[in-house]
């Protein structure tokens, strides 16, 4: 299956050189796309579809597949339909913002990020301190501002945490167009249908998707797939720079509407960058597992430093968003830097990764909700 042609920004000898080019280049565009904003389209109802109430699962973990998680894990939704306690306006409360990796979908309830930070806080208050993921799996910031601003409007949080770039950077590789640019016309950077990534070839591969009796099976074949290094794309393609520059904008914009809406609530914000897991082949539950569900004619498969260039891009705004508003920012892409144990794939916690990120979080929560009191 044929690859991209290499993006190269400036001829290199090594990889590593041709690493520190790629990420110097995304971390460019990600500069960029702070002078350019687009602005975003008209939000519609959420695409991950409606929250369940009470809706509850128990997940039977191989850790085979799934590392320091489980073996039996319970999924619950409030009546809310969210992950964590009710919030209901008083008291001190923390909304936390995401997707899965906020959710943390195979963990067990009191395991969860949100769980391991309120229980980091609470000790040092002597009211209630309730916390609460508002998070969707796949679901980008742009896709959670209307349903957030719905649900904090009669429910108004003491604080909203925000942990968002792995959705920003999936929805990119996601959704960027195929490209031709070979002689022949054939694209150049495209998803087999047949491969686990492909619009055949994903429909074997996520069934069973967070099914409780699948004991993490479903990450098989995308994780073999990806330690074959199945048409990996190492660079950014020259047609997709244009593409990333809009969805690092939009990104900017919605950062600045999510920034609108916390002050209009009366609600402190503090940001998070998303952490990665290092890359390394397949063994004892762990192992990366890009989440592609890309149609034909649309997407690609980046590999691993592509993958850790795109986030960082995101990365990268949120550090600059959080430093020109004077707001409060966990780097938990910095302390996590390197931390294998923290997660099972390339970016989901195990139990591990949740504690350590909860603490983190909790070390910037706790003054922030001091300042409110």
């Amino acid at each position: 299956m044929p690859r991209s042609s290499i993006f190269n920004f400036e001829p290199t000898n090594s990889e590593s050189d041709r690493t520190r080019s790629g990420l110097t280049a995304l971390t460019v565009l990600a500069a960029l796309a702070c002078a350019t904003l687009i602005p975003l389209e008209p939000l519609t109802e959420n695409p991950a579809g409606e929250r369940v109430a009470y809706h509850h699962e128990i997940h039977q973990l191989d850790p085979r597949w799934v590392a320091d998680a489980g073996p039996h894990s319970r999924h619950a939704s409030n009546g809310q339909g969210l992950r964590g306690d009710v919030i209901v306006g008083r008291d001190l409360e923390i909304i936390v913002l995401g997707g899965s990796t906020v959710e943390c979908s195979l963990l067990d309830e009191p395991d969860t990020l949100v769980a391991k930070l309120g229980a980091e806080t609470q000790p040092v208050f002597e009211q209630p301190v309730r916390a609460a993921a508002l998070a969707q799996a796949g679901l980008p910031l742009s896709g959670l501002l209307t349903e957030l601003e719905t649900f904090s409007e009669s429910r108004q949080p003491t604080l909203l945490v925000g942990m968002f770039g792995a959705n920003e950077a999936q929805a990119f590789f996601n959704h960027a167009p195929w490209v031709a640019t070979t002689p022949n016309g054939h694209p150049d950077v495209w998803i087999d249908p047949a491969s686990p990534f492909g619009v055949t070839g994903r429909a074997e591969t996520y069934r069973g998707w967070y099914r409780p009796g699948n004991q993490g099976r479903f990450l098989a074949a995308p994780r073999a797939a990806y330690a074959d290094r199945l048409g990996w794309v190492e660079q950014l393609h020259p047609a997709h720079v244009r593409p990333l520059q809009q969805s690092l904008a939009e990104y900017v914009v919605s950062l600045a509407a999510l920034a609108q809406l916390g002050e209009d609530r009366g609600a402190s914000l503090l940001l998070v960058t998303q952490p990665l897991a290092p890359w390394a082949e397949p063994a004892d539950g762990h192992g990366w597992a890009p989440f592609i569900y890309a149609g034909e004619g649309e997407g690609f498969v980046p590999g691993p430093e592509l993958t850790r260039s795109l986030v960082e891009a995101f990365n990268t705004q949120t550090r600059g968003f959080a430093n020109d508003r004077g707001l409060a920012l966990v780097d938990l892409a910095a302390q996590l830097d390197g931390c294998t144990a923290c997660f099972y794939d390339q970016w989901h916690f195990t139990n591990t990764g949740a504690s350590l990120a909860a603490a983190a979080i909790a070390e910037a929560v706790i003054p922030v909700l001091e300042s409110t009191q």
